[in-house]
């Protein structure tokens, strides 16, 4: 056994095998992520209800389904999480069939991989108070920046615990991973959970995290620091 491994041969199969090995796990993981993409239906739409009859998300619809999605709900209100500057044109379509049915149209431009800004949050808090519903909450995919806004609408209005909300709309469940850079998503609740104190969300944004977003998104450059022993003044 030891002189067939040992052999050309031999060395070739067992290198043939290992890399049939691999090709197979890797089939397995993709066929697995793409089964659980179909499951949470970011294929078709990625669409959720996040309170009955009230909220809606999903991801960025072409205007005939998103025509008769927003018919079928009766929304009232549209919350575009996109960038207005994305190259295009389903923002500028979507803003028109909103104007042609009588639907507030609202744009908010959150980042899918970047701490929010504070301003945007206060808004997005804003928004969630004034109405009117039904709401739907959309980005590009559905997942991210939805997912993060209806994690803030369930903190806000639902006073839902911070565990339920994520679980409910920040996870697998609707698509989102929370790896690479799309984890700024997550890095924001978890700053709210260690910084929090006895703070309920919305007075947390506006009491805290500007100073923690100032220090970690927009740290000051070293030439703008004091040197040691200098006189700031």
């Amino acid at each position: 056994m030891s002189w067939f491994l040992g052999s050309p041969h031999g060395l070739s199969f067992g290198r043939f095998g290992a890399m049939r090995a691999v090709g197979a796990a890797l089939g397995l993981v993709i066929v697995g992520a793409l089964s659980l993409a179909w499951h949470v239906g970011v294929f078709t739409g990625n669409r959720h209800v996040v309170a009955a009859d009230r909220v809606y998300r999903s991801a960025q619809l072409p205007p005939d389904e998103l025509r008769a999605f927003l018919s079928e709900h009766g929304i009232r209100r549209v919350l575009n999480l996109r960038k207005a500057t994305d190259p295009t044109p389903e923002y500028a379509e979507e803003q028109a069939l909103c104007a042609e049915l009588d639907v507030e149209f609202v744009g908010l431009p959150f980042s899918p991989t970047r701490l929010p800004e504070p301003e945007l949050l206060v808004e997005l808090i804003a928004c969630f108070r004034r109405g009117p519903y039904p709401l739907l909450i959309h980005c590009e995919h559905g997942a991210d920046r939805t997912g993060l806004a209806s994690v803030v609408y369930g903190l806000v209005v639902e006073r839902k615990d911070l565990d339920g909300a994520l679980r409910d709309d920040l996870s697998w469940r609707t698509g989102h991973a929370g790896l690479g850079r799309e984890r700024a998503m997550d890095r924001l609740f978890e700053l709210f959970r260690d910084t929090r104190g006895e703070r309920d969300f919305e007075t947390w944004v506006r009491e805290v995290y500007p100073e923690l977003h100032q220090r970690l998104v927009h740290p000051p450059r070293k030439r703008d620091r004091a040197a040691p022993g200098s006189d700031p003044g």
